[in-house]
């Protein structure tokens, strides 16, 4: 089994109650079988605690008002772990903000940047973030559906994009756009099923012809026209927030008040606002270009290889670029409102680990999703539609909500049995064994 962790891994130590945060709220705590196979045998004076804070039905902790934790007091500690030790923790609280992507062969260990306490370490960091690989002698079995050949070539692009954020001898602008144009051509490939061909697409982004081609069409990204597409899909883009859930009831006013700061005066103000925001950036901060190479980095290292589950790769790489252009317009929108003062490196941090938090949680949607205006009218209690082709929602009503399965029983039953006949003939289903 082959490990790999980003160097800064072991400088998290969890700060517990002094967090300007606390991981413990917001969301609903999962913990797992064996877990709660031990919370049924605690005897002694907090039987009754563990009792009444698990939701058995559920498996989960429950949760006040405000959302937070049962077992989570008013100093933003946990009672459980003052009562019952370490060991009483389930899995979940036990390895956050500890993240972990699994490969056939590979665990990729990494940390959450929705912890305060991990964004102040990647933030506060300027030296370029190297990947430590660690192997042992342990195997797995692993379904056969794992496709390693497109796992290796998304593993390569991924090393290639990472060298060529680092590369800081390039500016960020094209060190972005190297690294959307290797995984739009990629994608095509990975839609085309021509995964061997994949090397190809590396190889020629390696070359001089490539990146004076990139640099030509960053070029065209100052044109007056192609400004007014960037404004348009900024304000599409930054409303798109409002679709997505939200950990905190405040995050809604503070996205309202952040849209009217950027947006509320149009397209030309916005320009002087993001040029002077810019100039005041590059001055004042200078590292920030930096934080966005770490962000970048960190977002690619951590997701991109997941496309050799669902195959998008493109989607994946345009979410880094997004995220990353969302936390820059918010924390614009947070300088306009300081009325164009000096933000402290702290502030900084804990305003950019905050954006953490909601947008990780959320789930940015991939950059340049399709919009839809969808002319019907809809009578369902619940409804979910997806476009598969873009990862995008099209349209959700109620889509949290619990309801009885109804018909998708029958199409469940239907697929499963399908899945399992050995012979079609003529439309009709042959059934040689019991399904």
């Amino acid at each position: 089994m082959l490990y790999t962790i980003p160097d800064y891994y072991r400088q998290f130590h969890c700060v517990a109650g002094a967090c300007e945060d606390t991981c413990c709220a917001g969301w609903q705590i999962v913990a797992d079988k064996s877990a709660l196979r031990q919370y049924k045998k605690v005897t002694g004076e907090y039987r009754k605690e563990i009792r009444a804070g698990v939701d058995w039905k559920e498996g989960a902790f429950r949760q006040d008002e405000e959302k937070r934790c049962y077992f989570l007091n008013e100093d933003n500690l946990c009672n459980m772990y003052t009562a019952l030790g370490k060991k009483a923790l389930c899995k979940t609280c036990k390895r956050y903000p500890r993240h972990i992507e699994e490969f056939e062969g590979v665990r990729e260990m990494t940390l959450s940047v929705s912890c305060p306490e991990v964004a102040k370490i990647l933030l506060q960091r300027k030296e370029p973030v190297q990947f430590l690989i660690h192997e042992d002698e342990k195997e797995e079995c692993w379904d056969d559906a794992f496709d390693p050949f497109l796992y290796s070539l998304l593993a390569d692009a991924r090393t290639m994009m990472i060298q060529i954020l680092q590369n800081r001898e390039l500016s960020l602008n094209l060190r972005t756009g190297l690294v959307l144009a290797i995984a739009h051509d990629l994608q095509i490939r990975i839609q085309k099923q021509e995964i061997f061909d994949g090397e190809m697409v590396l190889e020629k982004y390696r070359t001089e012809k490539a990146m004076d081609y990139i640099k030509g069409q960053i070029a065209k990204l100052y044109t007056e026209e192609e400004k007014h597409r960037f404004y348009e899909f900024m304000t599409e883009t930054f409303r798109d927030q409002y679709r997505l859930e939200r950990l905190r009831d405040n995050w809604e006013p503070h996205l309202l008040e952040a849209e009217q700061w950027l947006y509320g005066k149009g397209e030309a103000h916005y320009y002087e606002l993001r040029n002077a925001f810019e100039g005041w950036m590059a001055e004042k901060m200078p590292k920030f270009e930096i934080q966005k190479e770490q962000l970048l980095v960190y977002f690619l290292s951590t997701y991109l290889c997941g496309a050799v589950y669902d195959g998008h790769a493109y989607s994946k790489a345009q979410m880094a670029v997004v995220s990353v252009l969302l936390m820059q317009e918010i924390l614009m929108a947070q300088w306009i409102k300081n009325e164009k003062e000096r933000m402290s490196m702290k502030k900084l941090s804990i305003f950019m680990a905050a954006l953490f938090v909601f947008m990780l949680f959320a789930g940015i949607r991939p950059a340049y999703a399709a919009q839809y205006n969808l002319d019907f009218e809809e009578t369902a209690e619940s409804v979910y539609m997806v476009n598969l082709d873009t990862d995008t929602v099209v349209f959700e009503k109620n889509a949290d909500e619990r309801r009885s399965p109804a018909s998708i029983t029958k199409i469940m039953t239907m697929a499963l049995a399908l899945e399992m006949c050995q012979y079609l003939c003529d439309g009709a289903v042959l059934y040689l064994e019991r399904v």
